[in-house]
């Protein structure tokens, strides 16, 4: 409904899917007269049909005219038969409903007959409803071609339709389809549009018909109804007298067009209204579940474990809920997908009142600190216990609701909730020298946090005379220390005489990356590789593949490191995977976030969004290799300790200088 309907209030569909939870928490039924009350007219509930398949096809001989009875097994048509009449009344609604119909009508034609197209909503990728509008990701109404109805016959014999007041999807679509072609007479009841238009979805033993397309004869939506050539509630006493009428009806009367149709959907920052009930949380999960079910790309490389993730968070949701344990329901869910950009966050949330502004990394499991701005605590100290319970124990509780690729950055988002505060904390920590100590930790300013989390460095550009190396020259290409590609360009030109290069990448870049690379990497290159997923109506799927070629532009012609770290993510992989793939670096490190594709964001019921990566990147090294979940691995991997830490040592930078001083 949300994806594929010609709906035009997302948050009215949403707001549908809510009151439709509210009778049953337990979610063994569901009202869908509440949640078909609110979705503008594009929906309809009924009882599911018994009837789960097609019976055996069936012909009758009634003077030179049969009847047929679509069904399953072939049909041959008896000799001597000047017409066929096709019975369309009350067909189970089955996937193999089509293949019969066309079998049935198909004797009665020596020539095929084109169907009407199909006018669906297309999604390239998951547009985004927070954070980036425009973005790569986009909606478009797309004009689908079908195959042609086959004929199977000899001669083209004159041909009716028999319809009832309720006919199958499939059989109304043939209906008005052949009627326009001028190619049969319907007999019986209009045939309405919106059915031929529409989907089942069973619920139970109760389903919904959801219009998912719009029919079109050469480019315009085809009537809202197409009336009967004899309307009648016994077609079988007045077929014979249309048939003699000839093969060829007249042209059929075109009424209007009034139904709801297709468009592109802008749902960007239309948030819903703050809420906190079972019914809003249980809406949010579901509705969260089928928006990776259609859009997320990974489910190849992580597993598909959605569906029993879904059912183990609904089976806890107790009330009362407040929107901490919303989030972290929602969280929870999320870190089924193992994507690093999948975030959960409230719209409607109050800031915490400050931070421990740590810069804290995982050594023998354990968090220590590296960069610190909280008094008192320093780095190379481990952090033991928070409030008296011991800091793996609250660790592992966010690692089990924090969705990351990598276990590297799992960590440190896990780490980054425990770091927010509402008031003052009581920690133990360790010193690099074994001795523990209790200390009372308080709420800092945001802005200490944002400068010691981001990084794990904020040198600045130029030679490591001061580590004992100085023939070799270090740029660092976080955002946080470079911000043009004009000091970019001055720090490559000082670094020209330099024996060999060490880049930095373990921030988020701040300049143009593809620039960058064109000044690092000496012969033609490559992007990743790209794959969109496109769907187009809920059945149709596509893949888009994209890669960009980039050629060198007086590019530095010594050795590079390249440092990576857990923090090495999206864009920051981009440029990474490019130096590697062309094999024009030496990696040190920690291995990267393993997470690179742009982000995508959904909006939820009760005011919260969920984001996630909309598409597939792959390494451009002639196999399409995976890139999720593996990321850039360090040739050469450092090793930490809280005593480094203490003496202001940069593992990482220490381990470049002596790769490039081996060359």
């Amino acid at each position: 409904m949300r994806f594929f309907a010609p709906i035009q209030d997302v948050l009215q569909i949403d707001e549908a899917l809510v009151k439709s939870l509210q009778k049953d928490a337990s979610l063994k039924t569901v009202d869908l007269e509440a949640y078909v009350a609110g979705t503008q007219d594009v929906a309809c509930n009924r009882s599911a049909n018994p009837k789960t398949s097609l019976d055996p096809v069936q012909m009758e001989m009634r003077g030179d005219t049969v009847w047929i009875r679509p069904g399953t097994g072939q049909a041959t048509l008896p000799a001597g038969a000047k017409s066929v009449v096709v019975d369309l009344r009350d067909l189970p609604d089955v996937p193999s409903l089509r293949a019969a119909l066309e079998k049935a009508v198909g004797l009665a034609m020596s020539t095929n007959v084109p169907r009407l197209s199909q006018q669906l909503r297309a999604h390239y990728g998951f547009t985004d409803e927070a954070i980036a509008n425009p973005n790569v990701y986009s909606q478009s109404i797309k004009e689908v071609p079908q195959e042609p109805i086959v004929a199977q016959g000899q001669e083209d014999l004159r041909l009716a339709l028999v319809t009832g007041p309720e006919l199958a999807p499939e059989a109304a679509e043939l209906a008005i389809t052949l009627r326009l072609a001028q190619r049969a007479w319907i007999v019986g009841e209009d045939v309405r549009a919106d059915v031929a238009e529409s989907r089942w979805q069973g619920v139970g033993n109760k389903g919904v018909y959801v219009r998912i397309k719009a029919l079109a004869l050469e480019g315009k939506q085809v009537p809202d109804v197409l009336p009967a050539d004899r309307r009648s509630s016994a077609p079988e006493c007045v077929v014979e007298e249309v048939l003699g009428q000839g093969a060829t009806p007249p042209k059929a009367a075109q009424g209007a067009a009034n139904r709801p149709n297709l468009a592109v959907v802008n749902t960007f920052g239309k948030k819903k209204p703050k809420g906190e009930s079972l019914a809003e949380t249980q809406a949010a999960m579901i509705l969260a579940h089928g928006t990776l079910r259609r859009f997320f790309p990974y489910f190849p490389v992580v597993g598909d474990v959605v569906d029993e993730r879904l059912l183990e968070v609904l089976g806890s949701l107790q009330e009362p809920l407040n929107r901490k344990t919303i989030r972290q329901n929602l969280r929870r869910f999320l870190a089924s997908i193992q994507d690093g950009h999948g975030f959960v966050a409230d719209l409607y949330g109050v800031p915490p009142k400050g931070f421990l502004p740590l810069f804290l990394e995982e050594v023998n499991g354990e968090p220590v600190v590296r960069h610190s701005k909280a008094p008192g605590i320093n780095p190379g100290d481990t952090l033991v216990s928070m409030q008296g319970v011991p800091f793996t124990e609250l660790l592992a509780t966010e690692l089990a609701r924090t969705s990351a690729a990598s276990p590297g950055y799992r960590f440190m988002l896990a780490v980054s909730e425990l770091l927010q505060l509402d008031g003052p904390v009581e920690l133990v920590l360790r010193d690099p020298q074994g001795s523990l100590r209790t200390h009372t930790a308080n709420p800092q300013p945001v802005e200490d946090y944002a400068a010691v989390s981001q990084v794990a460095s904020l040198r600045p550009a130029g030679y490591l005379t001061d580590l004992g190396a100085p023939s070799l020259y270090y740029i660092n290409l976080s955002d946080q220390v470079l911000s043009s590609m004009q000091d970019f360009e001055k720090a490559l030109q000082e670094a020209n005489g330099s024996q060999g290069l060490v880049l930095d990448m373990r921030g988020y870049p701040g300049v143009d990356i593809y620039e960058i690379a064109r000044h690092i990497i000496l012969k033609k290159f490559s992007s990743p590789i790209y794959l969109t997923p496109i769907r187009i109506g809920p059945e149709l799927t596509e893949v888009d593949e994209i890669a960009y070629a980039f050629n060198p532009s007086n590019p530095y012609p010594n050795p590079i490191a390249l440092i990576v770290g857990t923090q090495t993510v999206s864009a920051a992989e981009t440029f990474s995977t490019m130096l590697v793939d062309a094999k024009r670096v030496t990696v040190v490190g920690k291995p990267s976030a393993a997470t690179n594709g742009n982000i995508t964001a959904l909006l939820l019921p009760a005011g919260f969004a969920v984001t996630f990566t909309g598409m597939d990147v792959r390494f451009a090294d002639g196999n399409q290799s995976v890139f999720h979940g593996v990321g850039i691995v360090p040739q050469v991997p450092s090793t930490f300790s809280a005593q480094s830490f203490a003496k202001g040592i940069d593992p990482e930078l220490m381990d470049a200088i002596q790769v490039l001083s081996k060359k």
